[in-house]
Formats: structure tokens, C-alpha cells, sequence
């Protein structure tokens, strides 16, 4: 809190100065008389100019002070909350992408299953035309009833069940597929210049995600977990 010293001379100062900009105006220099006194008033700003250094400057400094202290103080404060942000984070991307890997995993197998039917019965059908072809009509039609019963009996396997997406008030989940080295020497030469070109991989990465299929690296989806303040604790 300033002094009421301090107060009366920054009003003081306040008021001087004010009224230099309507004296400044009214200045005239015509001859010696009157440059003497627009000298004399420019010695005077540059003394008013002092003053108000003098005043302020302290404030300034103090203030200034005062801000790199309440600074260190809030990041000493706000640090440990931001480590804390990034470990939780981290747990949460590696719970996300794991529920993902497990989701992509049963797809896969999914549409194993449902490409080994189709290629049984594609090997039962030919069977049914070399039969009719050696005249074995009967063995022909006996391999086409097998068919027919087997696909009423049997459906494309369903699409992959999605777990419920996980519920988090204030959180979100954003993928973000980066990728890393493996073996630099497997690159394909498409993605490669002098050195490996990393913009067309990271391109690549970006529109591919997890079915990006370039030797030399390993892809992998680091997520970015956002969150905002909901409930107070």
C-alpha cells in the first residue's frame, strides 16, 4: 500500500503533467524570447520526466517482483497438479488403446472366420461342377444340398461387439497414431530421401492409422487426453 506521501506526489505529478500538452500548444517561437521559453519548457518536461520516474519506477519494480513471485508460486503449485494430469492421462490413453487393440483383435478374427466359410464353400461348389463334369449328377447335387443347408444353417459371423464406449465426465478421447523406428533399412524407398522422409511417413501414419504397413517402423496410437475442471474436491 503506498504511503499517503507517495499518493499526494504521484497526484501531484499526475496534474503537472496533464498540463503540459495545453502549454506545449500555446508555445509560440518567433524569436529569442520566445525559443528561450520553449527551451526553458522542455527542460522543465525533461524534469518532470525524472519526477515521474522517480515516483513510478519503485511501483514498477515492486510489482514487477511481485509477479515473478506470485509466478513461482503458482507453478509451485500447479506443477505437481500437471504431473499428476500427465500420469492419470497416461493410464487412460493405455486402458483406451488397449479396449481398441482387443476391439481390432476380434475384427480380425471375425473376418478370418467369415473368409474360411467363404473359401469352404467356394472348394464344395467346385467339387459339385468337376462331379456334374465327370457326369456324377447325383454327387453334384448331393454336394448343393450340403451347401444350401449349411448356409441356412450358418450366418456370416456378426460384426464385432463394441464394448460400451467408457463413460468420463469431462474427459476426451482423441487418437493420435504416431510411429517410431524399427529398423531404418527396411523402409521402402518411397518413404525415404537421403534419410527417411518422415513428413510422407507421417502423412501416411496419419491417414493409415493402425493399417499403416511400412518395414522399418513400428506404428502405434498415442492418444491425447483433454479433460476440463467439472467438480470442485
Amino acid at each position: 500500500m503506498e504511503t499517503n506521501g507517495n499518493t499526494m506526489d504521484q497526484k501531484s505529478i499526475e496534474e503537472k503533467a496533464l498540463s503540459y500538452p495545453a502549454q506545449a500548444q500555446a508555445v509560440q517561437v518567433v524569436d529569442q524570447v520566445s525559443l528561450t521559453a520553449a527551451n526553458d519548457m522542455l527542460v522543465g518536461i525533461k524534469a518532470m520526466q525524472k519526477q515521474v520516474n522517480a515516483v513510478f519506477d519503485p511501483i514498477i519494480t515492486r510489482n514487477r517482483e511481485a509477479h515473478k513471485e506470485a509466478i513461482y508460486q503458482k507453478e509451485k503449485v500447479g506443477k505437481p497438479l500437471t504431473a499428476a494430469e500427465g500420469i492419470v492421462k497416461k493410464k487412460v490413453g493405455s486402458y483406451l488403446a488397449e479396449l481398441e487393440r482387443q476391439r481390432q483383435e476380434a475384427e480380425r478374427k471375425r473376418q478370418e472366420e467369415a473368409e474360411a466359410k467363404r473359401r469352404a464353400e467356394e472348394e464344395r461348389l467346385q467339387k459339385a461342377i468337376e462331379a456334374e463334369r465327370n457326369g456324377d449328377k447325383e454327387e453334384a447335387e448331393s454336394i448343393l444340398d450340403e451347401v444350401a443347408q449349411s448356409e441356412n444353417r450358418q450366418e456370416d459371423p456378426p460384426p464385432t461387439e463394441l464394448s460400451p464406449q467408457p463413460k468420463m465426465d469431462g474427459v476426451s478421447y482423441k487418437e493420435r497414431w504416431k510411429w517410431e523406428y524399427v529398423n531404418k533399412g527396411l523402409i521402402p524407398e518411397e518413404f525415404m530421401m537421403m534419410v527417411p522422409d518422415e513428413s510422407k511417413i507421417n502423412y501416411a501414419v496419419r491417414t493409415m492409422k493402425g493399417k499403416t504397413n511400412i518395414p522399418g517402423i513400428r506404428v502405434f496410437n498415442d492418444p491425447i487426453i483433454s479433460a476440463r475442471a467439472t467438480k470442485t474436491w
